[in-house]
Parts: C-alpha cells; structure tokens; sequence
C-alpha cells in the first residue's frame, strides 16, 4: 500500500520535474471510510476486486505505461496468474536498457529526465549481485 500511497501523490510533467503533488490520500481512499478496519480493507480487495486507481495521464504516458501495465498484472485477482518478483525484475531492466537507448540516440535537449529513471531493490538472491551490478552500470556518470 505504501507504493500506491506515493504514486497517488507524484504528478508526471511533459519532460520537466513534477511541478505539483497532490494532498496525501491513503490507498482506495475515495472506496473506505477515513480509518478503515482490516474487514472492510479485505472486502474491497478480496469480495469487490478493488485495486487503487492509476491516473490516466500515467498509462498514455509513453515512459511510464510499461510500468502500470506491469503493477496492474501484479494485481491479477488469481495469484497463479500474478507476475513472479523474477519477471518484474527483467521487465523493469529491459524498459531501462529501452530509456537508454531511446535517451543515446536523442539530442542533450530531448533526453529522458532523470526524475523519470527508476530505483529499483529486489530481494532475489540468486539474481540479486546481478541486479546491484547492473544498477551501478546504469548509474554510473
């Protein structure tokens, strides 16, 4: 719930920094009561399916729909069909050698911005030095 805490309130500008974040709204704020009860959480995710809502301007958004494709397969009702924390993995770091190779071959004026680049911890132990390793990579001046 904290992601969705966060991604409520960051705004995405057309290539600039967010200039704007929105007031604090706990996750399915606008489906619960101001506190609500650990019941009446599992009814709106387990009985009704209730996922929080993903702004629009985020899945047109040419660099940042991948990303809400993938959380919204995470949230697949059967956990059988749900994305194993493997493949976000390699999702993730293929979007990133996309953004890359998009952001080498623009104009200094047309790159990617750094806000949009992406922090990513997963706790997979055999890919786990891999994963660091490649983060370092990308991170690298």
């Amino acid at each position: 719930m904290m992601s969705s805490d966060a991604r409520a309130r960051a705004r995405i500008g057309n290539g600039e920094p967010a200039r704007e974040v929105k007031d604090y709204e706990p996750a399915y704020g606008s489906k619960v009561r101001e506190h609500p009860c650990v019941e009446s959480m599992k009814d709106n995710v387990l009985r009704d399916r209730g996922r929080p809502e993903i702004p629009d301007a985020w899945i047109r958004h040419q660099g940042v729909a991948g990303i809400c494709a993938t959380i919204q397969e995470c949230w697949d009702h059967d956990p059988e069909a749900r994305l194993t924390a493997h493949c976000v993995a390699e999702r993730i770091s293929k979007m990133e050698e996309e953004m890359d190779k998009l952001s080498s071959r623009s104009s200094s004026a047309e790159k990617i911005p750094e806000e949009l680049k992406i922090s990513i911890e997963v706790d997979i132990p055999e890919r786990e030095v891999k994963i660091v390793e490649m983060q370092n990579v990308f991170a690298a001046p």
